[in-house]
């Protein structure tokens, strides 16, 4: 999407080189008459599950509304045009995330084991952060237990 604007200077002073957060969330609808399983969500609703990326302003940057609400959070992610670009260094920033997505250089998710002030501090504010994005149907729910970064790449 070539109008996405995600660039560190569209926030206030709060993460370094953060430029959104990314969450999904459950809108529910009624059942489809083909694939009625498939829009199940592990609530028991049917629904679509919505990507939405936003920025520090609350302003949001990507949406992606297109998946029955069978598909978890993560898959939206990976398989999204702004992952892509993510990919080919096209965006330079860093995204937050919650513990359902896998960290890449470039998407921050929580620690779970917060053995330093730093990390909890981290963990604590990343909860914080991608909270507004969630609404009650949400695919996830932020926790106060402080989910972790498990790295798959090296920052």
């Amino acid at each position: 999407m070539a109008s996405t604007v995600l660039t560190p200077d569209r926030k206030p002073n709060c993460f370094p080189q953060v430029v959104g957060v990314v969450d999904g969330t459950h809108i529910r609808i009624q059942a489809p008459s083909a694939n009625e399983d498939d829009y199940v969500n592990r609530k028991g609703f049917h629904s679509l599950n919505v990507q939405m990326i936003c920025d520090a302003t609350f302003w949001f940057v990507d949406v992606v509304a297109k998946w029955p609400g069978s598909v978890h959070d993560s898959r939206i992610f990976r398989e999204s045009a702004i992952r892509q670009r993510f990919e080919r260094g096209e965006i330079n920033g860093l995204l937050l995330g919650d513990s359902g997505y896998g960290c890449k250089r470039y998407l921050m998710t929580p620690y779970q084991n917060t053995d330093s002030p730093c990390k909890l501090i981290l963990s604590v504010s990343s909860v914080v952060v991608v909270t507004p994005v969630a609404s009650p149907a949400s695919s996830s729910t932020p926790s106060t237990t402080a989910p972790c970064i498990d790295n798959d790449e090296q920052f």
